[in-house]
């Protein structure tokens, strides 16, 4: 079976592609796209919904951009070393001992290869076209003539008559490839495992019981629970002693032997079973029972095949990363971990960039399924025309034969599922989400197959659900079912007392070069304090991410303020309404990305489709 890898970059990265084909195994096949950052969206959606592509291969921004599309294709980074700078600084010394380095991220080992060079190697950063552009006329216009970068740098300073030095070495885009190769043959493997235990899975009639070394039970599978008649939630997580002491694993586990075809009495229920120790490295860390039934175990194929499909479904988030020292604030953070030891539905309410999505990662980490996948879906962002399918998955016809897609829903099987912007949610889909909810259970899209429900929910809104219930515009019996406990996080203009802290940390993680009293400094600054931020934490964080980027140490910090934000004074305006504070908020993003909607997205931290219906509902579409 072949292997076919997309690799995404830009201008003359592909002639070190053609410098490899000879040496690639004669099942793989390399489709080049010469897109720029966002604009190879369509041709990645487009390569999802084919399912043509095995594993996509991009590098500095572009691989930023892929990796927000990119779902079920996994991503590998062209990586560069010190090495590999070293290589392109001797290369541009033949040139200049003035040379300018432009990537997309800081390079955290430069400092440890400057005193190695003998050229001054200058480094930039940049996050966007525009602001390569005038990095590059303001280097020519100080007689920088040599550039180091990627693709799109380079071919960015040739328009300004600069000279460019990739930063790849060759070996470093050999690695890149050798790693997508092995990932997809992996991954083939593992899948033509899932599908033998499919197979196997199909013609078995055996229920499954395993525990963990102390005995506890951590798997009870559906024909179990229909031979022995007790549900998985009774089970699991419980002592197997405790309540279901005639299956002896704690004895397996104890004694480190196994026990064959022992008939055996489970209330009115009689079996006969197996039962194991589980041996890892001569050590037994649990132990296994199974036992005769007259039903087929599907749902340990169907983990196989999730394991092996969804590994991108992680939280990030933890209480521990969520700081304040608002005691308000504080006494949100302690009731959700309180609720994170539920199992029950959550609703957090908050104004866009307030933080839902980190407390619900916080609230899936700290809850007894997070070992599992935690799934978010913005009901804002995907199309109403598609969003059914991407819900509850489909059956297609291929080739004569059904093949199927698993649904976000189906995927979050056993974890969290976080419905961000439920209000977003037609009417239509709220019913038959309500459904699967309530029955456990629902069918994918042109299929009669039932596919099991086990999600805890998780689900936030900027809008006034109850409101939107009374407009008729959301249902009234979905809205109490996910409205069980609720968190309402403030907006940053009211936990005014936390801007220093997250400022320190946003400086941290983008320009740890800058000393204590510098940091102190800006953190402190009055121009930061006195703005309303209504954009919240994710416009903070991006007005200091641009503010890491344009601010030189020994500058005046006030005007390099000046130059990211516009601070208003709160005491001359009128309360703004919502309205006005969102339309706001979008007119500054669009002055900052000088019009670009697709930049003034990027800034906002939403897509440009949420973009384009929000300035449609504020009367801003002509703007």
């Amino acid at each position: 079976m072949s292997i076919k890898i997309a690799v995404n970059n830009y201008g003359g990265f592909s002639q070190f592609i053609e410098k490899l084909r000879p040496e690639l195994p004669a099942d793989v096949e390399t489709v080049i796209i010469n897109d720029i950052f966002s604009e190879s969206k369509d041709v990645i959606q487009r390569m999802e919904v084919s399912g043509d592509i095995d594993v996509f291969i991009a590098s500095g921004r572009n691989a930023e951009y892929a990796e927000k599309y990119l779902r079920n294709i996994p991503l590998v980074r062209v990586e560069f070393t010190g090495y590999d700078i070293m290589n392109a600084v001797k290369e541009s010394m033949a040139f200049s001992d003035s040379i300018a380095l432009i990537t997309s991220n800081a390079l955290p080992q430069l400092e440890e290869l400057r005193e190695v060079f003998r050229a001054e190697v200058r480094p930039y950063v940049y996050k966007t076209l525009d602001e390569l552009q005038l990095l590059l006329q303001t280097l020519y216009a100080e007689g920088i003539r040599d550039v180091i970068g990627t693709s799109l740098v380079i071919d960015q300073a040739k328009i300004y008559g600069m000279r460019g030095h990739y930063i790849w070495s060759l070996d470093g885009v050999r690695r890149a490839m050798e790693t997508a190769i092995n990932l997809v043959r992996n991954r083939k493997a593992l899948a033509e495992k899932a599908r033998l235990l499919d197979y196997l899975m199909d013609y078995s009639a055996e229920g499954i019981i395993v525990t963990d070394r102390n005995g506890i039970i951590t798997h009870f599978n559906n024909s179990a629970e229909r031979i022995i008649g007790r549900s998985r939630k009774s089970i699991v997580g419980r002592p197997c002693e405790e309540v279901l002491p005639n299956t002896q694993l704690h004895t397996v586990i104890r004694e480190k032997r196994a026990q064959f075809n022992k008939v055996q009495d489970l209330g009115n229920v009689k079996i006969v079973t197996n039962r194991s120790p589980i041996i890892s490295d001569k050590e037994v860390i649990g132990a296994l029972a199974t036992f005769f039934s007259g039903s087929t175990i599907n749902q340990a194929g169907e983990n196989v095949r999730r394991s092996q499909s969804f590994n991108g479904f992680l939280a990030k988030g933890t209480f521990a990363g969520i700081r304040t020292v608002s005691p308000e604030f504080a006494a949100i953070k302690e009731k959700a971990e309180r609720y994170a030891r539920s199992d029950v539905s959550v609703f957090i309410q908050g104004e866009t960039g307030t933080g839902k999505e980190v407390f619900a990662q916080a609230l899936h980490n700290a809850s007894l399924r997070k070992n599992e996948h935690f799934v978010h879906i913005n009901c804002g962002a995907i199309p109403s025309s598609k969003l059914e399918g991407e819900l509850f998955g489909c059956d297609d016809i291929s080739n004569g034969r059904r093949v199927g897609r698993m649904g976000l829903l189906e995927m979050a099987y056993q974890g969290t599922c976080f419905f961000d912007e439920i209000g977003e949610l037609p009417l239509k889909l709220q019913a038959r989400l309500l459904s699967a909810i309530e029955e456990k259970q629902f069918f994918r899209m042109g299929s009669n197959k039932v596919v099991p429900v086990d999600v805890r929910l998780i689900a936030s809104s900027r809008k006034d659900l109850y409101q939107l219930v009374q407009e008729g515009l959301f249902r009234e019996d979905l809205y109490y079912r996910i409205h069980v406990l609720e968190l309402q996080l403030p907006n940053l203009s009211q936990r005014k007392c936390d801007i220093p802290l997250l400022i320190k940390e946003f400086l941290y993680e983008n320009r740890n070069d800058l000393t204590h009293s510098e940091m102190e400094a800006i953190s402190q600054a009055s121009r930061f304090l006195d703005y309303d931020w209504p954009g919240n934490i994710r416009q903070l964080r991006n007005v200091i991410e641009r503010f890491c980027v344009n601010f030189t140490p020994g500058t005046d910090i006030d005007s390099a303020i000046e130059d990211v934000l516009v601070c208003r004074n709160p005491s001359e305006e009128k309360t703004p309404s919502n309205e006005d504070v969102e339309r706001q908020e979008i007119k500054d993003a669009l002055r900052l990305a000088f019009g670009s909607r697709a930049q003034a997205a990027d800034i906002l931290g939403i897509s440009r489709t949420t973009l384009w219906r929000k300035m449609r509902e504020l009367g801003m579409a002509d703007d």
